[in-house]
């Protein structure tokens, strides 16, 4: 998705250069002309870039014009953010009506800061040449809202947060908790959930994880989302911090299976390895080992989600349960599910449902997903949507990840873009409090709000709301 998330940047710090390179800096620090002129060539830019968002996909030479756009919005944006720093600091200590030409400092601040802007006035005048050089669209309207979502969001319902349940995985579920309630006589037993990517390997591991039946049987239970990085002492850390809740700064791994055999000891547990990619049957063994020494109750099972067969292999003790896909009913049950949240569904939609369920391929994801696609356009622009985009997919895998990119491109703005790629910095399965997690936003300038003409309880409705967009969208 990193094409669509360069053309989100760039409409963010654009945005936010127009709303600093305001009038008032313009006659504070007698830069009102050029100001004007980078405010116009801005407005030029962001008639192109919906173009420019479409051509990029194919064209190396819009790629590379976007990337180029990137730094200088960039620049921009930094040195207007110096100048409003500047001017909000003269003002704090009193000095706003003589500081423009009170001292040789300001003198050379004033003259370094011209030179900047004139030298961003160039690289962005040399930008709209390559534009009409490539042949962008010019639209009347810039395809995105002023201020990004903050004023237009005032007036929408929030979207309701959906709650987690399974669909068409009651059999599966049934199986494998009758596996994990079996006799063993081992100590530690390993059966692999394998299957390829959307499938629902981890929601279904969740939901035999949180089964009442599982729940009175172990008197333990540890979930480790491990990903690609299957390093021995990061896991039995990560274990360790399941089992007790908190952060461990120990770094010695006898230290760490000590601390893990003392919360354990006695008790049998269920242990669910999330994603596994490893195929290294030595480094599997090592970890192996050490779970089998954890304690000396038999019967301890740990669940291994892998969609890699060699992975799935190495680590099975147990037949590995093979997922399949859902029925087209359960696609169909998810997609409308998440498009209409309960509601009526619309004849054309139902007209086009057998393409759409071949499309979504028996992968729940990729029903979810294209659902959520739905939810967010209005009626007319859904089926353009669908009648334009489900050519391109062909109901495997990769379908997914293309459903995903679609869904991605739709979001309602590129501040709420920005906002769900901030996401991605964090590790898998990371847990943060809303408020900070708002506040990061904030701070990286993606919610753009005036305090001054908003309370405080508008501007607690606005991120609230940014929250849900993008946390509904996830989901």
């Amino acid at each position: 998705m990193a094409d669509a998330l360069i053309t989100s940047t760039i409409k963010v710090a654009l945005e936010k250069t127009l709303a600093l390179a305001n009038e008032r800096i313009g006659k504070l620090f007698q830069f009102k002309k050029d100001l004007e002129t980078l405010r116009g060539s801005v407005a030029m830019i962001q008639a192109v870039l919906a173009d420019a968002e479409e051509k990029q996909t194919h064209d190396q030479a819009v790629q590379l014009w976007l990337q180029r756009l990137e730094a200088v919005a960039f620049d921009a944006e930094n040195l207007l953010d110096e100048l409003n720093y500047e001017a909000l600091h003269r003002q704090l200590v009193g000095k706003v009506r003589s500081f423009i030409l009170s001292s040789d400092i300001n003198i050379v601040f004033r003259w370094r800061m011209a030179s900047k802007i004139s030298d961003i006035n160039k690289k962005l005048n040399k930008i709209n040449k390559e534009a009409n050089d490539f042949g962008l669209i010019r639209f009347q309207r810039a395809t995105f809202p002023p201020s990004t979502t903050a004023k237009v969001t005032l007036n929408r319902e929030t979207d309701s947060i959906a709650g987690h349940y399974v669909v068409g995985r009651a059999k599966d579920e049934t199986r494998l908790v009758e596996i994990l309630l079996s006799l063993s006589e081992n100590a530690v037993s390993v059966i692999p959930i394998l299957g390829m990517g959307g499938l629902g390997k981890t929601t279904l591991a969740q939901s035999v994880y949180n089964n009442s039946q599982v729940d009175s049987h172990f008197e333990k239970k540890i979930w480790v989302c491990v990903s690609d990085n299957f390093e021995v002492t990061r896991l039995l850390k990560m274990i360790l911090e399941s089992l007790t809740r908190r952060n461990v700064e120990i770094t010695s791994r006898d230290v760490i299976v000590q601390e893990i055999r003392q919360q354990l000891v006695g008790k049998k547990y269920l242990l669910v390895l999330d994603d596994v990619w490893t195929e290294s049957q030595i480094l599997w063994d090592d970890f192996l080992r050490l779970l089998r020494g954890l304690n000396a109750t038999n019967g301890n099972w740990c669940v291994v989600t892998t969609r890699k067969q060699q992975t799935a292999s190495i680590v099975a003790t147990h037949d590995p349960y093979v997922l399949g896909k859902l029925s087209d009913d359960d696609c169909w049950f998810i997609l409308t599910e998440k498009a209409n949240a309960g509601g009526e569904i619309p004849e054309k939609l139902q007209v086009m449902k057998k393409e759409i369920i071949k499309k979504c391929g028996g992968l729940p994801l990729a029903a979810s997903a294209m659902g959520g696609l739905l939810r967010m356009k209005g009626k007319e622009e859904s089926e353009l949507i669908l009648m334009n985009k489900l050519s391109n997919l062909s109901g495997d895998e990769d379908s997914v990840m293309k459903i995903l990119k679609l869904s991605f491109n739709c979001l309602p703005s590129p501040a709420v873009k920005k906002c769900f790629a901030y996401c991605s910095m964090f590790p898998k399965d990371t847990e943060m409090k809303r408020d900070m997690l708002i506040e990061l936003w904030m701070a990286e300038g993606f919610l753009q709000v005036d305090l001054k003409n908003k309370t405080m309880r508008k501007l607690e409705s606005i991120t609230w709301k940014f929250y849900c967009r993008v946390l509904c969208w996830k989901k």
